[in-house]
């Protein structure tokens, strides 16, 4: 029986695939992280709905 590893990248597909995989995994994760934690911060900050709304829309600018 393949390990849950086998079935999301089997072998088949290289070691190099597997660690591009992973460091795009890594990285969506990190994303998400602060995309969270950055409006939590501003509300923490400040009780201003205005700011922590625009604090959140300025990280999806370029």
């Amino acid at each position: 029986m393949p390990t849950l590893g086998e079935l999301i990248a089997p072998r088949r597909m290289g070691r190099d695939f597997r660690w591009l995989l992973a460091s795009s995994w890594t990285s969506n994760v990190g994303d998400g992280i602060a995309l969270a934690a950055a409006p939590l911060l501003i509300a923490s900050l400040t009780s201003s709905p205005i700011l922590v709304a625009s604090g959140a829309v300025l990280q999806f600018l370029p």
